[in-house]
């Protein structure tokens, strides 16, 4: 009798727990397209944000609508846009957390890094002396050409330029691109600063324009920039790298918002409930 009474005991407890995973279970496919809808909107924000970074375009702050509160607006990217909205919710505590996170730092650096640019204009116009003489400065609000431009001398009279963004400055990458531009017998090689669409400061060095050679002329100009641009580059290493990870986090949530331990541990809680 007593072997009747464990057995349909223990019937009943198997019964209990498979019918509360298999609830849990149903829930969460319930609940699947909804986070992972939220998980997708997530996963391409930082892909955006990732390859922007990558590419020397980092995103800032103005690239995301925003909202106004009495005299105060900010700006809503992604995640802190889903904190607003309460959407933030549905999602992980600690991803949430850390997309919060994540996309601060890395506007941040946005906004340091086009503030950095804008620095480049002056070491410019610092190095004057490497420009072989009769260079011009032009300062022009209302010059087509930009508000504020170095131009070296132009003996032959070379209307042709190749033109590159200043933050092609600072990548490593670039600067043996940029010299060769330098040595090009028949061209020009002009630098732009953009702000939106509208080019502001511009720096166009001529074949013959410097008295030095291209390769001395940009490193003078790179080693000026020496800490901050290491320290912009360094901190660019560390985004791409977490920003990496994170997204390989968010590809999985994407494809599945619950994991089968998060199934288990939370069918397990709800007995206790």
């Amino acid at each position: 009798m007593e072997a009747i009474a464990v057995s349909v005991l223990t019937s009943l407890i198997v019964s209990l727990v498979t019918f509360i995973f298999g609830f849990k279970y149903g829930k969460n496919q319930a609940d699947r397209e909804k986070l992972q809808e939220l998980y997708r909107k997530l996963y391409v924000s930082f892909l955006d944000l990732k390859e922007c970074l990558d590419l020397n375009k980092p995103r800032r702050w103005e690239d995301y609508e925003t909202r106004t509160i009495g005299n105060i607006t900010q700006f809503m990217p992604t995640a802190r846009k889903m904190t607003v909205d309460g959407t933030s919710a549905y999602i992980k505590e600690k991803i949430i957390e850390k997309a919060i996170d994540l996309e601060k730092r890395m506007l941040r650096y946005g906004a340091d890094f086009y503030q950095f640019e804008e620095t480049i204009f002056s070491i410019f116009k610092q190095h004057s002396e490497l420009l072989v003489e009769g260079w011009q400065y032009q300062q022009n609000e209302h010059s087509n050409k930009g508000t504020e431009n170095i131009d070296s001398v132009n003996r032959d009279s070379i209307n042709k330029c190749a033109v590159i963004p200043f933050r092609y400055l600072l990548d490593d990458e670039q600067i043996p691109t940029i010299v060769e531009l330098l040595k090009k017998p028949d061209a020009g090689l002009r630098f732009e600063l953009i702000k939106g669409s509208r080019i502001v400061k511009t720096i166009s060095i001529y074949p013959g324009g410097v008295n030095t050679t291209p390769e001395e002329y940009i490193n003078a100009i790179v080693k000026s920039m020496h800490t901050g641009r290491e320290s912009i580059n360094e901190e660019k290493g560390k985004l791409l790298s977490e920003s990496a990870t994170f997204i390989s986090v968010l590809k999985k949530r994407t494809q599945d918002p619950y994991t089968f331990q998060e199934t288990i541990v939370g069918a397990i809680l709800d007995i206790f409930k």
